[in-house]
């Protein structure tokens, strides 16, 4: 496939994913085969190789790209950075590997994105239609609470802003990327407050909990996000300074 005529480049970052990852694949080649796509695979040199797998399906469909990182760290947000770095759509994805994101609403948000009003448009579980299913009580919680927290402290009219389901304007990662340090799960904060894209809007998904596999939320990860909350935190408020003195 030539990537000149690329018009999405969805990425999908894993990390001990062999159980779910060649269904979604499959079913995402489905679900785009009407738009010029490649399906960006970043696998952290996952201990149940993953990426294998990922190469065989590959070879079936030549949209699947594998980007195999070998780095010193694991890491989601560095993963989707690799991802869009070496993408070449001019809208860009990210979608989780585990089944949690519904595939088929896809089209919905490219749809949103087609009439040229928006440069980001998220796949949300708190605006209205959207849903979370399976979650045990204590997840639904520690979500609400998380999501609630950031809104406050980044003054955020975006309901679910740690959506890890999300399309954007190539443009808003080629601004977001001359300052972002991703760290942690959840690159699209980075996203939004280092790309400032002009209209963002939410459209609602179902959420549903994974089925196969083991979750990848753990106390460092949660501590990660504290600080990288911190941090974000600290940057908006000096670009808010920034853009009050222009």
């Amino acid at each position: 496939m030539s990537t000149a005529c690329v018009e999405f480049s969805l990425i999908v970052p894993t990390y001990n994913e062999r159980e779910n990852i060649e269904p979604l694949l499959r079913t995402l080649s489905e679900v785009l085969s009407h738009i010029r796509h490649e399906l960006i695979v970043v696998d952290d040199d996952s201990p149940d190789c993953t990426w294998k797998i990922v190469e065989r399906v590959a070879l079936e469909i030549p949209e699947i790209r594998l980007v195999h990182r070998k780095a010193a760290y694991r890491d989601q947000a560095q993963s989707l950075m690799e991802g869009f770095r070496v993408s070449h759509g001019a809208i860009l994805g990210s979608i989780n590997a585990d089944g949690s994101h519904p595939p088929e609403a896809i089209p919905a948000l490219l749809a949103t994105m087609a009439g040229g009003e928006f440069e980001m448009v998220i796949g949300s579980r708190y605006v209205a239609g959207g849903a979370v299913s399976q979650w045990p009580w204590h997840r639904r919680t520690l979500s609400r609470l998380a999501t609630a927290v950031t809104r406050s402290l980044l003054r955020l009219r975006i309901r679910d802003p740690l959506s890890g389901f999300y399309i954007v304007r190539r443009e808003v990662y080629e601004r977001a990327i001359e300052t972002a340090t991703p760290r942690g799960f959840k690159f699209l904060l980075e996203l939004y407050l280092r790309g400032r894209p002009t209209k963002v809007t939410e459209v609602p998904i179902h959420f549903t909990n994974r089925i196969r596999g083991k979750s990848k939320v753990s106390l460092r990860v949660l501590y990660l996000g504290c600080v990288r909350l911190v941090s974000l935190t600290i940057a908006s408020r000096s670009m808010e300074r920034v853009d009050a003195r222009s």
